[in-house]
């Protein structure tokens, strides 16, 4: 989880594809399947929480709320659908 909440260690992340949107509380790793078309699209990630600290004590004012790692699209071949794995921190 990242620094610029204090007391929780669960975050709200919000994942959008064409016109659906899922809202998952995520407090280490998560796996999010979407129905994806072929061809080019925008998915959309953001935490819904609100930052608690605006400025980190280095002086980096940068909101950090969630921090994907070990970012990966897969093809499920099953569904023809596409996951977005990530780690977070």
């Amino acid at each position: 989880m990242g620094p610029s909440i204090v007391d929780s260690q669960s975050r709200t992340l919000c994942a959008k594809s064409e016109n659906a949107v899922q809202e998952l509380k995520i407090n280490d790793r998560l796996t999010v399947s979407l129905q994806l078309r072929r061809g080019m699209q925008q998915i959309d990630n953001w935490c819904k929480d609100k930052p608690e600290i605006l400025r980190q004590p280095d002086g980096d004012a940068r909101i950090m709320l969630l921090g994907l790692l070990n970012y990966k699209i897969e093809m499920n071949d099953a569904s023809s659908s596409t996951d977005q794995r990530a780690g977070t921190r």
